[in-house]
């Protein structure tokens, strides 16, 4: 939601916020921005439940390094934010919020984001009442994540869908659409200086 931009930015900030305004209509959050307000929510919404996600540190960083901070670096992102301001905004409360604040400018640096990678599953884990934490690997399936929320298991299988090949291939979309874009756009001064 492109309006919650400044809201978000307003909390990073460290103002005050309205999370009863800021999440109505949801009924989850998930990632960023929200799991940075992690005390904050739960002083907010005591008897919220809490879904901590593991995995091994070092393959987290290698896909996080190819896919989300990849958005940062790649030209034809970095064309979209010039060209789209609501994209330019939300990428910028991004790249101040997890890029320099939870990783200090150092993401590039492997070690120092895995600490703070890890560093975050333990102060989750020390902030949220283990009554309302479920630690889980989706490797686990269904099973514990709806007996945690109390619901039934589905009968359709796990979905895999937001993995490193599905982030490529949605670079490469963006890429094709920018190349046609940009050669529509060359075909169409030609055509008018004729």
């Amino acid at each position: 939601n492109p309006s919650h931009v400044a809201i978000w930015n307003a909390a990073v900030a460290g103002k005050p916020v309205d999370w009863d305004a800021l999440f109505a209509g949801y009924q989850a959050t998930v990632d960023w921005p929200a799991c940075d307000f992690t005390q904050e929510l739960m002083a907010k919404y005591p008897d919220a439940k809490v879904l901590l996600t593991v995995r091994d540190p070092e393959k987290w960083y290698d896909s996080c390094r190819k896919t989300i901070y990849m958005l940062y670096q790649k030209p034809s992102m970095k064309l979209i934010r010039s060209l789209l301001p609501p994209m330019r905004r939300f990428l910028a409360m991004n790249q101040e919020m997890i890029w320099q604040k939870d990783f200090g400018g150092r993401f590039e640096d492997r070690q120092h984001a895995i600490a703070v990678f890890n560093q975050h599953n333990e102060a989750i884990k020390r902030l949220v009442p283990a009554e309302k934490l479920l630690v889980y690997d989706v490797k686990e399936g269904w099973e514990p994540l709806c007996h945690f929320l109390g619901v039934p298991v589905p009968t359709t299988p796990f979905p895999h869908l937001n993995d490193s090949g599905t982030f490529r291939r949605m670079f490469r979309a963006v890429d094709a659409i920018l190349v046609g874009a940009v050669l529509m756009l060359i075909g169409a001064l030609i055509w008018v200086r004729r």
